[in-house]
């Protein structure tokens, strides 16, 4: 029989494990996890829609867009009104979170 050792998140402003079934937060860019109470002390933030840790939410580009807070339950199991609606803001959403950041001089070149 084979036996392995359980590997326990540790968190970082607390520095106690991070036990199964405890509620947590992840930078969504690093994958950090810590106890969602710490999210103050760790300085872990959702300016961007995202929640992301000190290190990493200096990496992310503010964009504006206001369809990424919207929250379409996907799981439904009945019809939603307005699904189709959905679709269209959840691809009009992607679409403002891909685009390319331009300069002033790049987009005077593209206007002319």
């Amino acid at each position: 029989m084979i036996m392995t050792t359980l590997r326990k998140e540790v968190c970082g402003p607390c520095k106690k494990y991070i036990n199964i079934g405890q509620p947590l937060l992840e930078c969504e860019i690093c994958f950090t996890a810590i106890h969602t109470k710490c999210y103050k002390t760790a300085g872990f933030s959702s300016a961007t829609g995202s929640w992301t840790c000190t290190q990493c939410k200096d990496t992310v580009e503010l964009r504006y867009n206001p369809y990424s807070s919207i929250d379409i339950d996907k799981n439904a199991f009945y019809d939603v009104e307005g699904a189709y609606d959905d679709l269209h803001i959840q691809q009009i959403s992607r679409v403002l979170d891909s685009c390319k950041t331009i300069t002033v001089k790049e987009f005077n070149q593209v206007a002319t």
